[in-house]
């Protein structure tokens, strides 16, 4: 999936009020869709584990790119200098959550 791709099916899940309610909790959310995790974790099933896209997507701007950076990542490829610029980029709560619980987690096995 391209990142115009990738933008296209975030824009079509929107969810406004689920934004809204993100960004009540705390989740530093500097530019985002709003689509719900589960929403986002489903996809991430769908997509190959690929440690050079996991980088790529981590540099855009968009919440959901990271988290789609972070749920299907190839914890076997992460490197610990992989790890430091995912921890000096993170802004919320939620992507610390997701890290630690999904690539980082893997990365030890």
């Amino acid at each position: 999936m391209s990142k115009e791709e990738l933008r296209q099916w975030l824009a079509a899940r929107a969810d406004d009020r689920y934004l809204e309610n993100v960004r009540r909790m705390g989740v530093g959310t500097r530019e985002a869709y709003g689509v719900r995790i589960p929403v986002l974790k489903a996809l991430a099933k769908e997509l190959d584990r690929d440690h050079e896209r996991a980088l790529e997507w981590w540099q855009e701007p968009e919440h959901e790119f990271k988290l789609l950076a972070i749920l299907p990542a190839d914890g076997k490829g992460m490197r610990e200098a992989d790890m430091e610029l995912w921890v000096r980029d993170v802004y919320g709560w939620d992507l610390v959550d997701q890290a630690c619980g999904s690539a980082f987690v893997k990365s030890l096995r």
